[in-house]
């Protein structure tokens, strides 16, 4: 073979392995971006905490894996810092926190993290407390290693208890002194205007509107603004003829107190607080008694078989049905209508039903089960077996 040819078959037997050992060198420039992607940094470059306040954490993203992360406080009589990064506020001032890396025999920084150290202060100047209920004043950087105390310009509109909190006696607005007492030192962080707001009925509440007939949970029907939680609620009717007031028992042993709609009228229903065994007037509604006329009535389609075109339900001999009510499957509107709802059994040598659609199972078989309300009807299908046939 000629030197030409020669040439040639080295030159084609080149090209032939190139392309294999180029992808055998690494690309200088895809690692770099990997290794950048991949560095350890800190999520944010300065903060402010208290003294002795909430506890803050110093967060590096990108942590690897089998690496070591310190960190250093520059000034350790503003601030400390422990092994898992959290900071804790001395005194008053300002540090850098340094965060090393170490990672397979070598310590690189991660970052400096600028720390400012404050004195706790007043979240706000005004607030707003409702009577009877308990009220703190919010302060930003709560010092929980000091001692705060409050002092109300006016102690028969705020009072405070034996805990600290802001308890409002009646309506109106005073001052409060907030001081903080750390390491024996004393310190004001000023005044804050506390507006306290007596319970009264609300504007949409002034005149209510309820079915004959009907019990309701006077605050179910009733709403109160600045309502303390707990605090006692009595009702008064000026005519139990039309709108009357009893206790009642709930099945849990609660007694509770509701309103019914006796006759078809208006009459007047006054609320009262009591606190401290001090009773005293919210306000009054006017209570319009009257009958509130069914628009639709029916079984909630979802529950209706598609091919049958009805609700069918199945029930098992001797299974207990106290949980069982049909009137749970009804779509009725208005939900407070006065209409009564009546359920009547086809064959109650199967299965009874009564006015309140609990369902009594006697015997296997099938019924249909009607259930009325004014004008409007709809029907279901109850199947009944036994435990073993299921």
């Amino acid at each position: 073979m000629n030197k030409f040819l020669k040439r040639i078959a080295v030159f084609l037997c080149f090209m032939l392995i190139a392309p294999t050992l180029l992808n055998c060198i690494p690309s200088v420039h895809s690692l770099s971006q990997v290794e950048a992607a991949a560095k350890a940094k800190l999520y944010a470059s300065k903060g402010t905490i208290g003294i002795s306040s909430t506890p803050e954490y110093l967060y590096v993203e990108n942590k690897k894996d089998n690496a070591k992360y310190t960190y250093t406080s520059k000034n350790k009589k503003v601030a400390t810092v422990d092994k898992y990064g959290k900071l804790t506020g001395v005194s008053k001032g300002k540090t850098d926190i340094v965060v090393k890396e170490t990672y397979k025999g070598k310590t690189t920084t991660v970052g400096t993290y600028k720390l400012n150290v404050a004195l706790s202060k007043l979240f706000t100047k005004k607030m707003d407390v409702t009577a009877f209920n308990s009220a703190t004043v919010p302060i930003d950087y709560y010092n929980y290693k000091a001692k705060y105390s409050f002092t109300p310009k006016d102690k028969s509109i705020l009072t405070v208890d034996k805990k600290g909190y802001l308890v409002g006696l009646k309506e109106g607005s005073t001052t409060v002194t907030v001081t903080e007492t750390y390491k024996k030192a004393k310190r004001s962080l000023g005044s804050v205007t506390v507006n306290v707001k007596m319970p009264a009925i609300s504007k949409n509440s002034k005149s209510i509107d309820i079915g004959v007939n009907s019990t309701n949970y006077p605050l179910s029907v009733i709403d109160v603004d600045y309502l303390a939680w707990g605090l006692k609620v009595s009702y008064e009717s000026a005519d139990s003829n039309i709108v009357s007031v009893a206790d009642v028992t709930s099945e849990w042993g609660d007694v509770e107190t509701v309103i019914k709609g006796v006759a078809v009228g208006t009459t007047e229903l006054t609320l009262f607080g009591e606190y401290n065994g001090q009773k005293f007037e919210i306000g009054k509604v006017n209570v319009t008694v009257k009958e509130i006329p069914v628009t639709q009535f029916k079984f909630d389609p979802s529950y209706v078989d598609e091919e049958l075109g009805y609700f069918t339900k199945t029930y098992y001999l001797g299974e207990d049905e106290y949980s069982y009510s049909l009137k749970d499957y009804l779509i009725i509107n208005p939900e407070n209508t006065t209409t009564p709802v009546t359920f009547s059994s086809s064959n109650e040598s199967v299965a009874k039903v009564d006015n309140n659609g609990k369902v009594t199972t006697i015997s296997k078989g099938t019924a249909m089960i009607t259930a009325t309300c004014g004008s409007f009807s709809d029907k279901m299908e109850i199947t009944v077996e036994n435990y073993d046939e299921w």
